[in-house]
This record gives C-alpha cells, structure tokens and sequence, in this order.
C-alpha cells in the first residue's frame, strides 16, 4: 500500500481505518510455523550462549530475562492483541475528534508550531501502522537483535510508532491521547455532542 498524506487519511471512515489497523496487525504476526521456528533460533543460541560466555551476575540476569521473554514469545505470541486492539478503537475515535479539530470544529489550544509536529508523526505513524513492514519479518529470525526489534516493533517498542500516534513524539508533536473527549474542554465536548 502507498503512503498516505493527512488528507487521505481524514477521507477514511472510522470503520475502515480500524479494520485496516486490525488487518495489518494481523499480517504483521509470523505465523505458527514462523513463530516456533524464529524463537527455537533463540533458544539454541541461548544455549550456545550459556557454553561459550563467561557469565557474571549482571549477564545472568539479562540472560534470564531474555530467555523468559523468548518463552513468553514462543507460548504466548499474541498475548498483547487484545490490549492492541482496544488501542486501535483509541485511535480511531480520538482521530474522529483529530479530524474535527482541522475542520475548525474543536478548539485544542494547539500552537502552529505543534499542529505541523503533531500532523506529521500522525502522518508517520499512521503510514507505519497501515503498511506491513518485511524487514521486521527478517529481523524475527535474528537472535539477539530481534530482542529489541521483532516483527512486531511497531505495536511494542516503546518509541514505536503505537506508542508515538497515543502519546506523542519528542519535540512537540502531541498524540491522539490529547483529542480523547476527556481532554478536551466543556465547550469542545458540546461542541462534538452537537456535531454528532
């Protein structure tokens, strides 16, 4: 899928924008076979790694970490699914209110400077978001490197592009946490009620 700018993600309906969340989460994912495949790697060289490191206090217990986490990824690999899916419902409700902000229809108190921030690393992470991305697919088979960035990066790290359309990035750019209704005044809640 090509990227897309703001107008063309303000001209999706709240419907499709969450079912294309939903189905690119769902790509993202390795399937079983992967899934096993890709943390077996982990494990073996874990115990390669057990062997051949010398290991001191603080690498065991990185160690251990890491194997609980590998586990964790190979019993329970969508374990995080339905927390993800209740903040793709987050977003696309806050974006509703995102999108009657740029007509004029809410007042968020935003600077001009933070409104261009903010419009980009929507228009980032949404483009992250909606395109599955095959390099994270490749680094799912890596041990190690694959700790920090699996195939499913976007929807865990904690700068990732999730994390970033809710919170916010650095700089300025304000999430879509900052348009939910309880954030925004008295006057805009009205404001949307009547839009409604």
């Amino acid at each position: 899928m090509a990227k897309m700018t703001m107008e063309q993600l303000c001209e999706c309906s709240k419907d499709e924008l969450l079912s294309r969340l939903k189905g690119v989460y769902n790509k993202q994912k390795l399937g079983k076979f992967g899934n096993i495949l890709a943390r077996s790697i982990e494990l073996v060289f874990f115990l390669i790694a057990i062997f051949v490191v010398e290991w001191n206090w603080i690498s065991g217990i990185l160690g251990a970490l890491y194997l609980l986490y590998t586990v964790k990824r190979l019993f329970w690999p969508h374990s995080d699914d339905k927390d993800n899916y209740e903040k793709f419902e987050l977003i696309v409700n806050n974006f509703e209110n995102y999108k009657r902000y740029r007509k004029g229809e809410i007042d968020a108190n935003l600077s001009e400077k933070e409104q261009k921030k903010t419009e980009k690393n929507l228009v980032y992470c949404f483009n992250a978001l909606l395109n599955p991305c095959g390099w994270a697919k490749i680094v799912a088979f890596i041990p190690v490197i694959n700790f920090r960035a699996d195939e499913m990066w976007a929807y865990t790290d904690i700068n990732g592009p999730l994390t970033r359309i809710i919170d916010g990035a650095i700089g300025g750019a304000v999430g879509l946490k900052y348009f939910s209704d309880e954030n925004l005044s008295g006057k805009n809640k009205e404001s949307i009620e009547e839009n409604n």
